[in-house]
């Protein structure tokens, strides 16, 4: 998976529509396939990995444990309130665009997520192409069902995280944060709960 652009409107500390090229720059016939984001605090670095995460996750990239209601609460605080405009938006979305490789064929992927506020209720969409092609024939469950599988949010918590993260990472002595994240890439933390949610029934 190589992510080529990420698009934000109204999201969180970016007002309007704020688009990022995100594909590896050539240089010197050589790939540079890292991307680096710098800025001072609150200039929007962690809303970036926290945008392509809930493009990606929706629900499920704030924990496996969050309501409904708290998920909505958070997408209607996700949408971008300024202090000189006039009109605050009521509505906001996030797109993602990247490449994906399966069974040797390259693929391009573009996910958006839409979301909507109106008499405190939300009211949020999710579309996706591949090739250009639209999956219109698929419910904003089934979607999702689709994202869980393509790209596994295990994955998350090894690729898309701050440098924060990578200090944690660095200076833990008994490698729990690293061993969570490997159980959460294999799914094993499913294990776990399962045992849990047994112990509960029981």
């Amino acid at each position: 998976m190589i992510i080529k652009s990420l698009i934000m409107t109204d999201f969180q500390v970016f007002q309007g529509r704020h688009e990022f090229d995100l594909s590896p720059r050539t240089k010197y016939n050589t790939k540079k396939p890292i991307i680096l984001f710098g800025g001072k605090n609150g200039a929007g670095k962690t809303t970036t990995l926290d945008a392509i995460k809930l493009v990606l996750y929706g629900r499920q990239s704030l924990g496996s444990n969050i309501s409904l209601s708290k998920y909505h609460d958070h997408l209607i605080n996700c949408i971008h309130r300024s202090q000189d405009s006039l009109i605050d938006a009521d509505c906001s979305s996030i797109r993602l665009v990247f490449t994906y490789a399966t069974m040797g064929e390259q693929k391009i992927f573009s996910v958006e997520r839409k979301w909507s506020v109106s008499g405190g209720k939300i009211t949020e969409f999710l579309k996706i192409e591949e090739d250009g092609s639209l999956r219109s024939e698929m419910s904003l469950d089934q979607c999702q069902g689709f994202l869980n599988e393509l790209v596994p949010i295990g994955v998350s918590e090894l690729f898309f995280f701050d440098g924060e993260k990578i200090k944690d990472l660095a200076e833990e002595q008994g490698g729990h944060a690293l061993g969570s994240a490997i159980k959460k890439l294999l799914g094993l933390d499913l294990l776990e709960t399962l045992v849990a949610d047994l112990g509960i029934v029981i």
